[in-house]
């Protein structure tokens, strides 16, 4: 095997000369690397851009690589952090529609049938929560741009999204009050919801 320029990862390395010599086959690898390399050039340090022996070039692309897996690791554990933020929400979003499901609905539309208040709070709930990923999804985007100017991303990101979800959350409560109002009026029809 052949290769020109390192992968991000040592064991991206791995897989390439375990690849030289498969099935009890000899095998060799052999890397070919440059300076300008992207591996160097983002995850180096400011010697390794001088000329290097064998030794101290090893050196560099082990302290890139181990530069690289920090960086990443990093952003795997960011990630999660914010997808364990929009978990929350999604769950407390599950339990306001298992209220609805198992009947708990809102008492001063008792005159309407409850399948038509059921059907518009199911909606309106569902309405707000597709919305909300969309401008949670934009959030997180401007947030990894506020995080460009020293300020950070993930206390950023988790404000927003919980301004923004308690006010999706009176949003509901705001929509299910005024569908159920038009339809006590003969405005809507079930179908129509």
């Amino acid at each position: 095997v052949m290769g020109f320029g390192h992968q991000n990862t040592r064991r991206g390395d791995r897989q390439l000369i375990g690849r030289a010599g498969r099935q009890g086959d000899p095998g060799v690898s052999r890397f070919f690397i440059s300076p300008e390399d992207e591996l160097l050039v983002r995850f180096g340090n400011e010697r390794e851009k001088k000329p290097m022996n064998r030794r101290a070039c090893l050196g560099a692309i082990c302290h890139a690589q181990k530069t690289c897996e920090e960086v990443f690791a990093a952003q795997r554990e960011s990630t999660l952090r914010l997808d364990e933020v929009i978990g929350q929400f999604r769950a407390e979003i599950y339990q306001a529609r298992s209220k609805i499901l198992e009947g708990n609905l809102p008492g001063e539309f008792a005159h309407l049938p409850s399948a038509v208040v059921q059907a518009v709070a199911l909606s309106a709930i569902d309405e707000a929560w597709a919305t909300f990923l969309r401008e949670a999804d934009d959030a997180r985007q401007r947030c990894g741009v506020v995080s460009l100017v020293g300020r950070d991303y993930q206390r950023e990101y988790i404000r927003e999204a919980t301004a923004m979800f308690e006010a999706m959350m009176d949003g509901i409560k705001e929509t299910i009050h005024r569908r159920l109002a038009r339809a006590s009026e003969g405005v809507i029809h079930v179908d129509a919801v």
